[in-house]
């Protein structure tokens, strides 16, 4: 058992059944592990042992199901959303890791390997630099990796919270690789105008697709994470896209916005430890010291952008026109 969870570690928390029974294990043993929920079989052939890999929904359990993916196919290199996860590339712009989600892998001949339960396959052409290995792991190259994705978007808000993201991780210092690695493929000419739109100042999706409305309205913002200072200088608050020049700012109010808050018995029962910790509270200080600053802001919603886009125009030119003189 010890010899087999040191080579499960070796390998990202997944053994092949060979090597279990290599390790000493016998099939019985296995097929206990099995049974009691300390191992489960991601792929055929091979087990992710729980206890090293971590939880279903983790990172760690992704690793070890991309390890068991590869095993036992030669030239399979993990692609798409999955390399984007190892990768740490575009996190905020990914839907949630979940269980289920399948392993993506990228082959260079057609049918050379097939989809199975739990593993996506592809096929496509990889240059030599578009390759790297994370522990242990082949996966395509971060610009390899965001191409394929943002050519894999239906929509621009889409890509470009992906390519928003990658910058803004430090996953990629341009987005010069990856627009290279998209070219001449399938996609490449709707994605071609998306490029340009990118800012990798943008900390979430929520507020890249604001940006774009606002872009697409003819009032871009001025500047994206802007500190607001108090009347000595000292900066009070971060507000998602400003416009200073008429103190207008336009706050992204997603799910996790208030995210954490904790409950009133919490914190020992300190209403001024809850204060200290609960984000409604420090949002509330802030939004009054803007107040304070004479700053008039304009809140968006998921609904807002993606459901009545001319809607948060209207808004914020309003609130600019306001302050125009």
């Amino acid at each position: 058992m010890l010899l087999a969870g040191q080579v499960a570690r070796s390998q990202n928390g997944m053994i092949t059944y060979r090597q279990a029974l290599d390790a000493g294990l016998t099939r019985e043993q296995v097929r206990r592990f099995v049974a009691r929920g300390w191992w489960y079989s991601p792929c055929r052939g091979s087990y992710v042992v729980r206890a090293v890999a971590g939880p279903v929904d983790g990172e760690g359990d992704l690793r070890a199901r991309s390890q068991s993916a590869v095993a036992g196919r030669p030239g399979a290199v993990i692609g798409g959303i999955t390399a984007a996860r190892i990768l740490g590339l575009g996190v905020h712009a990914l839907p949630p890791l979940t269980a289920d989600e399948p392993v993506h892998l990228l082959v260079d001949r057609r049918g050379a390997i097939r989809s199975v339960r739990g593993v996506h396959v592809r096929f496509g052409v990889l240059g030599t630099d578009e390759v790297t290995t994370i522990r242990g792991l082949p996966v395509t190259s971060p610009a390899r990796t965001l191409a394929d994705l943002v050519l894999g978007c239906a929509k621009q808000g889409e890509a470009v919270s992906l390519m928003d993201a990658a910058l803004w991780s430090g996953g990629l210092a341009t987005l010069d690789a990856a627009q290279a690695a998209a070219a001449g493929r399938p996609g490449c000419r709707r994605a071609e105008q998306w490029w340009s739109l990118a800012d990798g100042r943008s900390e979430s999706a929520l507020e890249t697709w604001a940006r774009l409305a606002l872009v697409s309205g003819g009032i871009p913002p001025e500047q994206l994470q802007w500190l607001v200072p108090d009347e000595s200088g000292v900066p009070v608050a971060r507000v998602d896209l400003a416009y200073p020049s008429r103190r207008v700012a336009v706050e992204a109010d997603g799910i996790r916005f208030h995210g954490g808050a904790v409950g009133t018995n919490d914190v020992k029962g300190s209403a001024w430890a809850r204060e200290r910790v609960d984000p409604v509270f420090r949002d509330r200080r802030r939004q009054n010291a803007l107040a304070r600053l004479d700053w008039k802001i304009v809140r968006v919603t998921w609904f807002d952008v993606t459901e009545q886009p001319l809607d948060v125009i209207a808004d914020v030119r309003g609130a600019l026109n306001s302050r125009a003189s």
